[in-house]
């Protein structure tokens, strides 16, 4: 047997699907999870090795902002495991009825940050947003993506929102936030952490103050009347043993039990 990963779209959906399974004559088990962007480096791995542990399954990833995915379901997608980014888009599909609230956890904790390209020396601090030489500034969308909602929690706090109004230029994902920064189509960028540490051509100038946001937690809950269940259990304890928690926090991300701050 050898792994096999394969990358397939889904008529009407903007976000790739991801399958990576054994391959192998016997019928496999398929688990669908749609799961923050943020998250897709660690998954991908910690999927690998599941796979390795039960070579019966099939894992299919859906990654995407936590607001696109929540839709989706909302509006039939077959899934069986949601990771969200943010505890609105979970609590949504909870109070719908669509999550099972008994598997629902927080597991993950993520920080929001400032960062420019390596050739700027101009940006130190928020305050150097307010330089003339600014003129853009990438956040993810206000009401779609939770890192747009942290961003705009972060501007409000600070009373620089309708200061920065101007320049703000708005990304689907922290991703697309980073490409901005990384082409110098925008001088600086307000993402996670975690995807700036594995970018290139970006540096870090500041890391916000928690006091400032929500908490940047991550939550899973199975989906209601998934008929992978009981597989769906299985994965979710899989990415809480303890090598998991540490692939994890090798990309940047803090468990939960080490952050108390996102209970």
């Amino acid at each position: 047997m050898k792994l096999k990963s394969t990358l397939a779209m889904i008529t009407g959906l903007t976000v790739p699907i991801l399958t990576v399974a054994i391959v192998s004559c016997a019928k496999r088990d398929e688990l669908t999870i749609s799961a923050a962007i943020s998250l897709r480096a660690p998954l991908l791995e910690i999927a690998n090795k599941f796979n390795l542990t039960y070579p019966h399954s099939q894992l299919v990833f859906n990654f995407g902002s936590s607001g696109s995915l929540r839709h989706q379901i909302e509006n039939g997608a077959p899934v069986d495991i949601f990771i969200s980014a943010a505890s609105d888009d979970m609590e949504t599909l909870l109070n719908k009825g669509l999550a099972e609230r008994n598997s629902h956890k927080s597991i993950l904790a993520n920080s929001l940050i400032l960062i420019t390209h390596n050739s700027n020396n101009t940006i130190n601090n928020f305050a150097d947003l307010n330089k003339p030489s600014v003129g853009k500034i990438a956040v993810g969308e206000f009401n779609s993506v939770p890192v747009g909602r942290y961003a705009k929690e972060t501007l409000l706090s600070m009373e620089l929102l309708e200061k920065l109004r101007p320049k703000l230029v708005f990304a689907k994902n922290a991703l697309q936030a980073i490409t901005y920064v990384q082409s110098k189509n925008v001088e600086a960028g307000l993402v996670y952490k975690t995807d700036a540490l594995k970018s290139k051509n970006v540096k870090i100038v500041a890391t916000v103050d928690p006091s400032t946001h929500r908490p940047i937690n991550y939550y899973r809950a199975i989906i209601q009347n998934s008929p992978q269940s009981e597989l769906a259990n299985t994965f979710l304890h899989f990415i809480e043993e303890k090598s998991s928690l540490q692939l994890f926090q090798d990309y940047g991300f803090r468990t939960v039990a080490a952050d108390p701050a996102a209970y």
